[in-house]
């Protein structure tokens, strides 16, 4: 991954950090930014010690700052811009089932056990499966026919409850007829068997 690619992904982190309504001000002061992006600066700057992590983060939010992102003082606090609202939308929409011409037989199930300290992260989840087009099989089980676990990861990794999150693909479900019925009718352009 290059640095253009883990740079845009730290501000697309940044930004939605932003939205859930965690400081992204005075932060660069007070140690709370680093603890509240320390999964995704992990993750992305891995190679990198601490300091180095921090220093990056720096460099990330003064080009925030400069493409638009966020404004105001480090001091008194930053705040997240329209633009980088727009941008955090554009990025989430960009994530939709890409339906196959012919189905290839496979059910694509996402479970999850998200613990109640994590209701919204939770609730949002559930929200991204639903828009993303994946159909409820019971409670916290869910079910598409086409391919999407890097979609499925980000969507987790976002939501930040991964950990909690288990993709898996088989080949029958007790129940698919009702589903075949339900996506087709929802994806009439491919062929499902």
């Amino acid at each position: 991954m290059g640095k253009n690619e883990v740079t845009s992904k730290m501000v697309d982190e940044i930004i939605r950090y932003g939205t859930l309504g965690l400081t992204v001000g005075a932060a660069l002061l007070a140690p709370n930014i680093m603890i509240a992006l320390d999964k995704p600066l992990k993750r992305l700057y891995r190679h990198l010690d601490n300091n180095e992590r921090e220093r990056e983060l720096r460099r990330i939010m003064y080009y925030m700052k400069e493409r638009g992102y966020l404004v105001g003082k480090y001091e008194h606090g930053l705040q997240l811009t329209d633009k980088a609202r727009a941008r955090l939308l554009k990025s989430d929409s960009e994530l939709s089932a890409t339906p196959q011409q012919v189905w290839d037989g496979w059910w694509r199930v996402i479970i999850y056990d998200i613990p109640e300290e994590h209701k919204s992260a939770r609730q949002m989840l559930q929200t991204k499966l639903r828009d993303y087009g994946c159909y409820i099989l019971q409670r916290s089980v869910y079910v598409t026919p086409f391919p999407c676990l890097e979609d499925i990861n980000t969507m987790a990794a976002r939501c930040e409850v991964d950990e909690f999150v288990t993709y898996f693909e088989a080949k029958n479900l007790a129940n698919d007829k009702a589903m075949l019925r339900l996506f087709k009718k929802k994806y009439p352009t491919t062929i499902f068997q």
